[in-house]
């Protein structure tokens, strides 16, 4: 029996560029702010019976298993884990989602030390830092396709976002050494010949590694701000349904995003892998609002069917210290579903859930990542100097 036991304080996660296949060095980054990591896999075996008998003739795997991955994070207003996951980065208003997401895959690293007195967060980040990796075992996952994200802003509580990823290969090594080959498939071909590797020693853990030329004063992404629930101002336009006012005063609770990337596996004759996850398009994402009631005005639905609404929805998020900040604009919302709700000694109460059709051009848009310029007393836009991947 181990006398050891993994736990959380003993281990990081980090990704890599897409895509994921490489034959050369693969650049590493460390993913902050992480609060849960979660590796699955789905088996898929093909059974068939025969005349004769009561067991099964067949009862074989027919494919390589897929691999889930999913991992949540306190949400900070830098957004540096949406940009490492290709879902923001560019120019102000352009987040061409589709379009960077249709091919997209990549790799992801759960590294961890057996010694669980040893926090091997502060020997990445603090000097003097680690340079021998022996010893640490490491999970990898492959080919890793984003199928969803989510952000989730509540009173009272830290902002968090959630992504869930399909990979095709999961690969666990004890390091001897420094470097790792990467868990990647070669799609086109369907194997791993030549497959690169990835060097912990070159492992990106301080801004300088994800931004250039950028007014930043933290020394590294693990001392990121993070949203703080009393710097969320959630703006929504024309709340009301079929033209007529539903309410008005509301006082936000709660309010929850997602946004799924249905795709679809495609396989091939001669490979046990897929060659590709396609994009199904347009998106449509889901934003699920509570509130609190304090006033009605007068209205009703019956014309709904004929005068759709649709709706608008604004979000400002910053730090504590309203340093740093970051806009989410939702448009054209349409509505699924809403409620009210009132019991005894409580507040009336008001749910909703909006879905939005998302193009490369409409729908939603993420501001770039914004900070306060104490030298030239404004905000600065840092998007611009973001390293391309």
């Amino acid at each position: 029996m181990s006398k050891f036991i993994f736990k959380s304080n003993s281990a990081i996660l980090a990704t890599s560029p897409s895509p994921a296949w490489t034959t050369g060095q693969q650049s590493g980054y460390f993913i902050p702010l992480v609060q849960n990591s979660e590796i699955s896999l789905s088996i898929d075996r093909q059974t068939s019976k025969q005349v004769g008998s009561q067991q099964y003739a067949i009862d074989d795997l027919i494919k390589s298993p897929d691999v889930s991955f999913n991992m949540s994070y306190l949400f900070s207003p830098y957004m540096i884990n949406e940009y490492l996951m290709g879902l923001y980065g560019g120019s102000t208003g352009a987040n061409p989602m589709i379009t960077t997401q249709l091919n997209r895959n990549q790799n992801f690293y759960m590294i961890i030390n057996d010694q669980q007195n040893d926090d091997l967060l502060r020997q990445f980040s603090e000097a003097p830092k680690r340079t021998g990796f022996s010893g640490l075992n490491c999970l990898s996952i492959g080919n890793c396709f984003l199928t969803n994200y989510s952000v989730g802003f509540q009173v009272g509580s830290l902002p968090s976002a959630s992504m869930s990823f399909l990979g095709s290969n999961l690969k666990i090594d004890s390091l001897t050494g420094n470097t790792i080959t990467i868990p990647a498939i070669n799609l086109v071909s369907g194997n791993a010949s030549g497959a690169g590797f990835l060097d912990f020693n070159e492992l990106k853990n301080s801004f300088s590694g994800y931004v250039s030329g950028a007014y930043l004063d933290e020394p590294n992404v693990y001392k990121l701000p993070v949203v703080s629930p009393q710097n969320v101002d959630a703006t929504l336009e024309n709340l009301q349904v079929g033209g007529y006012p539903i309410a008005s005063g509301a006082l936000i609770q709660s309010l929850n995003i997602s946004i799924p990337f249905e795709r679809t596996s495609l396989y091939g004759l001669g490979s046990n892998y897929v060659y590709g996850r396609k994009l199904q398009t347009p998106l449509r994402a889901t934003v699920d609002l509570s509130a609190t009631v304090d006033n009605f005005n007068s209205g009703d639905i019956s014309q709904l069917h004929i005068s759709e609404e649709k709706y608008d929805f604004e979000i400002k998020f910053s730090d504590p210290k309203k340093i740093s900040e970051g806009i989410f604009n939702f448009k054209n919302a349409k509505i699924n579903s809403f409620s009210y709700s009132l019991g005894i000694n409580g507040t009336m109460s008001f749910s909703a859930n909006y879905s939005i059709e998302i193009t490369d051009t409409q729908g939603f848009e993420a501001s770039p990542i914004i900070k306060w310029d104490g030298v030239n007393q404004q905000w600065q836009n840092i998007a611009f100097s973001w390293q391309e991947f």
